[in-house]
């Protein structure tokens, strides 16, 4: 490890994956233990990062800077996958692994100083920080080190565009022209930048399921739990005699997903009697537009109470409509 980086560490190489073309390929990644907050360098494959912090293949190309993906936040299984421009990282409750990019230094100091500040967070705020859980204090970091990227950017176009906008009042000409374009056209991409993120950050706290997913260590504590209470209840059955040896499939793929399956059929259920009520009424309907319309000739028209009883003969025929359906369908065993 080089002594330049600040960061204590080995060069190591795990799991190099062959691709389909038969060569290993790799990529430098830094690692932050959760536990001690020490960092060391890594070289791993894609395949090794999938096995790793159980992440999909497709959430790994949306960390690969050679695609293009724009800014992206995903709350995976046991991992959050960052991609937040210069810092490209994936957090588990154990770890986190951050990218280093070849051939950029800007993404590759920036990635470095989001480890450094990771590390220097867990050394010297553990008490600090008791009861908050390593993912969140890793994600918090990373959006603290874009923010100070964009800060150090917006601060680069502030030095240069208040000299600009001098000489542009002091002079209008073609050169100055040019070089005011110019900065607006970086200040203009470098909002939308920070628009991208902000709008992620905003998705991603307005729907309560993602941010409850971005919990991994109350998950994989709640995952403990009912796996220790399903080993426990199959232990016990099997002490009595309760299971038999074809009953050992575990509680927790047989119950909650025929729970998932009731309420996916009430819904259904919902869904056909209220398409059912809605043809009905539909129908009936059409019988009021009709003697609205007033055609010439319809002798119909001029009969007497003809409204009130076509009205009448149509909502009790519109009653044995939905009564029939309904008979349809408790017959097949929808209901």
């Amino acid at each position: 490890m080089e002594g330049g980086g600040g960061r204590s560490g080995v060069v190591v190489d795990i799991d190099a994956a062959v691709d389909d073309d038969g060569g290993s390929r790799t990529r430098p990644w830094v690692r932050v233990d959760a536990e001690t907050g020490e960092s060391e360098e890594m070289e791993l494959s894609k395949q090794a990062v999938m096995r790793r912090m159980g992440v999909p293949a497709r959430d790994l190309r949306a960390l690969d800077p050679l695609l293009g993906y724009t800014a992206s936040i995903l709350a995976r299984g046991y991992a959050i996958v960052c991609n937040l421009e210069q810092i490209r990282c994936i957090i588990s409750s154990e770890e986190a692994l951050v990218m280093r990019v070849q051939g950029d230094q800007g993404d590759d100091d920036a990635a470095a100083r989001y480890a450094d500040e990771l590390k220097r967070r867990l050394a010297a705020g553990r008490h600090a920080a008791a009861g908050m859980p390593f993912e969140l204090i890793a994600f918090g970091v990373a959006l603290e080190c874009i923010s100070s990227v964009f800060k150090s950017e917006t601060a680069d176009i502030e030095i240069e565009a208040y000299p600009a906008l001098d000489e542009l009042a002091k002079k209008v000409s073609t050169l100055n022209l040019e070089r005011a374009r110019r900065l607006k056209s970086r200040l203009a991409a470098l909002t939308k930048r920070v628009q991208r993120i902000r709008d992620e950050i905003e998705q991603l706290m307005d729907d309560d399921d993602d941010m409850a997913d971005c919990y991994l260590t109350n998950k994989m504590r709640m995952d403990g739990s009912i796996l220790g209470l399903n080993e426990g209840l199959e232990r016990t059955g099997n002490n009595n005699g309760l299971f038999g040896r074809s009953s050992s499939a575990p509680l927790t793929t047989t119950v909650f997903p025929k729970k998932k399956d009731v309420l996916r059929n009430q819904l259904l259920k919902f869904e056909l009697l209220l398409g059912s009520a809605g043809f009905v009424v539909g129908m009936f309907g059409v019988v009021p537009g009709v003697f609205g319309m007033d055609f010439e000739g319809v002798t119909l028209y001029k009969v007497p109470h003809a409204f009130e009883e076509t009205i009448g003969i149509t909502g009790a025929c519109s009653l044995l409509m939905f009564g029939c359906f309904m008979w349809y369908l408790k017959r097949r065993l929808f209901f």
